[in-house]
């Protein structure tokens, strides 16, 4: 991707969580350009090509752990037999599983 678009309000939902845990969190995934999307398989319409979304983990935490964290997220996904969450600001509550 030649450029980079985050949503302000992610940064800062994110940051808020860190807070919390005192620990980084690690980001796998954030904005995604058109073909960057495409190739690794991404959805189409997917949150990650307006910067609204984040694949991550938190370090010392478990899945569980993590989703209990980031509940407050409007999407919030885990992915089978993965170890970080998909979480996003979509303007209304989503739960999944990839």
């Amino acid at each position: 991707c030649k450029w980079t678009l985050i949503d302000d309000y992610l940064i800062l939902r994110l940051q808020k969580e860190r807070d919390i845990v005192r620990v980084p969190i690690v980001i796998h995934s954030g904005y995604r350009c058109q073909m960057h999307n495409k190739t690794i398989g991404g959805k189409p319409g997917s949150y990650h090509l307006i910067g609204k979304a984040a694949d991550l983990h938190v370090k010392g935490l478990n899945v569980k752990s993590m989703l209990d964290l980031f509940e407050g997220f409007d999407g919030l996904g885990q992915y089978q037999g993965r170890h970080f969450i998909h979480c996003d600001i979509r303007g209304y509550r989503c739960r999944f599983k990839m």
